[in-house]
């Protein structure tokens, strides 16, 4: 993790992430920090403690006047259940479900543009990964490289069969990681993996690359990178109620991607031309490129999103 080097002069932010780094809402806190630390108003510090007595030492020995809480109800652990005894501005990253019930939140930031904010509430811009290839070259392709990723499986089955309907000739690219907090084994990984090789098993053309491993961030990166498409599909009967996390790395390496209406995507839903696979093909979708995705990029580029949440900091008086 980045760190940074302390200006003693400016009031201090501790940022507080969840343990386990095979986790969409862990990546989702590592993107936060990484647009966080290299602000010039206020000195941020992180931690990822295993236990609440870990984040007591944290909060003793750095004193924040603000604390950022990342957490999901379906992660767990202490940082659901514990009282906090701190005198800090308290700050919670809003992904999905409940709230912890003995925090007393100040302000609850969620990355979902269709939420509508209310006292506590605030809308703010999705973390995009920090994509620096350094001299990594992509490679020219003889037929397109097609990517699916995600946890829980992906719904790779869904995007599959789309892909082999529209291409007689294609490199699918799945990348099906175990989910420590919905698919331990990764069985249902598994099943999603077996079931795409029965979906390209009768069309010649069509090569099926399958990574089970969790790639760390800057492969992952990469591996998006090489891809000449990105499908995201999960079906209308999704049955998740946040915003997906994965088009957050897909759209910081600027290649095209396709959706579908499912309300994981609801956040790109209205982007003109449109990237849903209700209105265009992928291969439109692909010929279109990454004109779509241009508003997101500048609108969620980090220094953007860095003030939107240090304007909220601020406004509990915590200025230079």
């Amino acid at each position: 993790m980045a760190g940074c080097t302390p200006k003693f002069s400016m009031r201090n932010v501790l940022f507080v992430n969840s343990q386990n780094p095979v986790c969409g809402v862990h990546q989702y806190g590592c993107r936060m920090w990484d647009l966080l630390y290299p602000s010039q108003k206020y000195l941020y510090h992180y931690c990822s403690p295993e236990s609440f007595q870990g984040l007591v030492e944290h909060v003793s020995a750095f004193r924040p006047d603000a604390i950022i809480y990342n957490w999901a109800d379906g992660i767990g652990g202490y940082m659901g259940t514990a009282a906090w005894p701190f005198g800090a501005a308290n700050l919670l990253l809003y992904h999905d479900g409940g709230i912890p019930v003995g925090v007393p939140f100040d302000r609850i930031l969620y990355s979902d543009p269709t939420m509508e904010p209310d006292d506590r509430w605030r809308c703010i811009g999705r973390p995009l990964a920090m994509w620096e290839p350094d001299g990594f070259v992509e490679p020219t392709h003889m037929v397109p490289w097609i990517g699916v990723s995600g946890f829980m499986g992906a719904w790779a089955d869904i995007a599959v069969h789309r892909i082999v309907e529209e291409f007689d000739s294609a490199v699918i690219r799945l990348h099906l990681p175990a989910a420590p907090y919905g698919d331990p084994v990764g069985a249902q990984a598994e099943r999603s993996s077996a079931v795409c090789w029965g979906i390209v098993q009768h069309k010649p053309g069509i090569t099926l690359d399958v990574v089970r491993h969790f790639l760390p961030p800057s492969e992952y990166l990469k591996w998006l990178s090489c891809n000449d498409l990105n499908v995201y599909m999960r079906g209308p009967h999704w049955p998740g109620r946040g915003v997906a996390s994965v088009l957050d790395c897909a759209l910081a390496v600027k290649k095209p991607i396709a959706v579908d209406r499912s309300h994981a995507f609801r956040h790109v839903h209205n982007l003109a031309p449109s990237i849903c696979v209700e209105d265009s093909s992928l291969k439109t979708i692909l010929a279109n490129g990454t004109k779509p995705l241009e508003p997101l990029l500048e609108k969620w580029a980090p220094a953007n999103v860095r003030a939107e949440i240090e304007d909220i900091i601020g406004s509990f008086g915590l200025r230079d």
